[in-house]
């Protein structure tokens, strides 16, 4: 089951000024130490993110962080 950690990390992040990328960033970082079993630094995924301050507002990018083995 997932602990409270990485949620609360998560918070402080957002309290200090961080994006919600940074945030989801911290709370991953902090799972893969207090909860490996639901994924860990070393795999893959994907990320929609929606600007909304940056240049151009409104641009969506879509990532795919995947790894492919070679």
């Amino acid at each position: 089951m997932p602990d409270k950690f990485s949620a609360k990390v998560a918070e402080n992040i957002l309290a200090k000024g961080g994006n919600a990328i940074d945030a989801a960033v911290a709370a991953s970082f902090v799972l893969a130490v207090t909860y490996p079993e639901a994924g860990n630094i070393g795999g893959g995924g994907f990320m929609t993110i929606f600007a909304t301050q940056k240049s151009p507002p409104g641009k969506v990018v879509k990532l795919n962080i995947l790894h492919t083995l070679s």
